[in-house]
C-alpha cells in the first residue's frame, strides 16, 4: 500500500474510532486524554466542556480504547509528521496552506487539502481550518470541531 492509500485509510479510521476535536491536539490517545488534559488544552471553559461531553459520549459507546484527539491540522500532522516523518515540524492550517499549491475545485483528488480562509480583515487569505478530500466525490474528512469530532 502506498503512502496516499495509507493516509486515506488512516483518515477513514478516525470517525469510525470516535476521534474527538481538542485544540492543539495531535493524535493523543487513551494514555493522555482525560478531563484535566482537555481543560489544559482548550481555549475556554465552554470549549472544554463541549470536548469533554463528546469524549464521554464516545467512551460510553465503547470507543475509549481507540479514539484519539486532534485539531484540524493535528489530524494531518499526526500522520505526516509523527507516523511518516514527511513533515519535520508542527504547523497550523495556514502553515499547511503555505506548503500547498492552489488548484481549482474541479482538480481536487483524494489526498488533497482543502482550506477555509478568512475573506476580510487583517487575516484575509490566511487559512483557519483544513480538511482532506478522501474520494472521487470530493467528500472531506476533517477534525470538524468540539461538538462533532472527526
Amino acid at each position: 500500500m502506498g503512502v496516499l492509500q495509507e493516509f486515506l485509510s488512516y483518515l477513514h479510521e478516525q470517525p469510525e474510532n470516535g476521534s474527538i476535536y481538542v485544540f492543539g491536539a495531535q493524535g493523543q490517545d487513551k494514555n493522555t486524554i482525560n478531563e484535566s488534559w482537555i481543560r489544559r488544552m482548550e481555549t475556554s471553559q465552554t470549549n472544554a466542556d463541549r470536548a469533554i461531553a463528546l469524549w464521554r459520549k464516545h467512551k460510553a459507546a465503547g470507543k475509549g480504547e481507540v479514539l484519539r484527539a486532534f485539531d484540524c491540522s493535528g489530524l494531518i500532522l499526526y500522520f505526516l509528521q509523527n507516523q511518516k516523518g514527511i513533515i519535520g515540524y508542527d504547523t497550523t492550517a495556514n502553515g499547511l496552506k503555505g506548503l500547498s499549491q492552489k488548484i481549482g475545485k474541479e482538480q481536487l483528488l483524494p489526498g488533497d487539502f482543502v482550506f477555509r480562509v478568512y475573506t476580510s480583515g487583517a487575516n484575509k487569505g490566511k487559512a483557519y481550518h483544513v480538511g482532506v478530500v478522501v474520494d472521487a466525490e470530493k467528500n472531506v474528512i476533517e477534525a470538524k470541531g468540539r461538538d462533532d469530532g472527526v
